[in-house]
């Protein structure tokens, strides 16, 4: 909800909250939602090391996400061809690139 309401305060400075409808909860779980795009932004329960530079290369989003990220992802593209998903800056390219095979492979269905 943190990030709803950051979201909505900044819609508010930029003055376009009333073109904007913010929803925010158990995505996977909603019903009827028609939305011109979708803004994810996954928790994850990886926090890299500050004292260990290197921790962050520990990080895989298929172990450190909550959620089932390839569902999401599919859910999302049911809803709106234009996603966005926010994941820290060190997420592995080649693991992204498994996840939306699987999400699309999972959409198609």
């Amino acid at each position: 909800m943190k990030n709803a309401s950051c979201s909505l305060r900044n819609s508010q400075v930029y003055k376009v909250s009333q073109k904007i409808d913010f929803l925010a909860g158990d995505f996977i779980n909603m019903k009827n939602i028609i939305s011109d795009i979708i803004f994810l932004n996954p928790s994850h329960t990886f926090i890299p090391n500050q004292e260990d530079p290197e921790s962050h290369k520990d990080f895989s989003l298929k172990r450190h996400l909550k959620h089932d990220l390839p569902s999401l992802i599919a859910k999302s593209f049911s809803v709106s061809k234009k996603v966005a998903l926010r994941l820290p800056g060190y997420t592995n390219l080649d693991e992204l690139a498994e996840v939306f095979h699987l999400a699309l492979k999972e959409y198609a269905m």
